[in-house]
């Protein structure tokens, strides 16, 4: 319960909470927000095993996240088989403010050259949507997507909002949005900081859980499946370089 996230409230350093399964990990999360820590914890989704190909889009999140997460030094919650799954970072990117003449059909060539899906209505990261004089976009750095709406070929307004509900919920004056198709592999290790911390939860049902996830993806392995997971042995390993923490609960 609101235990686990209470451990961690006089953390200084940045800190790897580790947990066996996405429904603790949603706990962990959801009860941190309860107990008022909203925005000091940041989750770590997974790629579903049943892709031969990882969506780029979520290598891409999950790459933002990591990234953020070592700027902002603060608490990263994941399970094994967010830890071993495929990220990417870097790629291009395209800047702009509201008033400037970006051009609506620029901005819907550049989308689609790199990466982004197009689609009726946006509902997740990685894809966008063409509306007359609005498109929306979902980055996958972005917790929302965001519409841009023009006049003429000029940015009249900038705002994130909701996809559930298309209501907006804030304005922006400058907007940035990063290639999805031209990133590169990253690997995780390259984002632990020096002085990271690592806190176990059921360390031997994280190992569990981290030994099914290689036995189901060694079974749906194929020819075409072009990226390797990490392995939970060589990431084991980074960890244990870190001070660990292990409550029994």
């Amino acid at each position: 319960g609101a235990a686990r996230p209470w451990i961690c409230r006089n953390f200084e350093f940045p800190l790897l909470v580790l947990l066996p399964d996405l429904r603790q990990a949603r706990d962990f999360i959801a009860d941190a927000e309860a107990l008022g820590y909203e925005g000091s914890c940041i989750s770590l989704e997974e790629i579903p095993l049943r892709e031969s190909q990882p969506l780029d889009a979520l290598k891409a999140q999950r790459g933002d996240v990591l990234r953020q997460w070592r700027d902002k030094r603060n608490i990263l919650v994941a399970t094994p088989g967010a830890l071993m799954a495929p990220l990417s970072l870097g790629g291009d990117e395209l800047s702009f403010t509201c008033g400037e003449e970006l051009g609506r059909d620029r901005l819907v060539e550049w989308l689609a050259g790199k990466g982004y899906e197009r689609v009726e209505l946006v509902w997740s990261a990685g894809q966008f949507a063409l509306r007359g004089s609005i498109i929306d976009v979902f980055d996958p750095k972005d917790s929302n997507p965001i519409r841009v709406e023009f006049f003429d070929d000029s940015v009249e307004s900038l705002r994130y909002f909701s996809p559930g509900s298309q209501r907006s919920l804030r304005s922006l004056n400058h907007g940035l949005f990063r290639s999805i198709s031209t990133r590169r592999r990253a690997l995780l290790n390259d984002f632990f900081p020096s002085d990271l911390h690592v806190l176990f939860f059921n360390p031997k049902d994280i190992e569990g859980a981290a030994e099914n996830i290689e036995w189901l993806r060694t079974g749906l392995e194929t020819e075409s499946h072009e990226e390797e997971w990490q392995d939970w042995e060589s990431i084991s390993r980074n960890l244990s370089l870190f001070p660990r923490i292990r409550p029994r609960r």
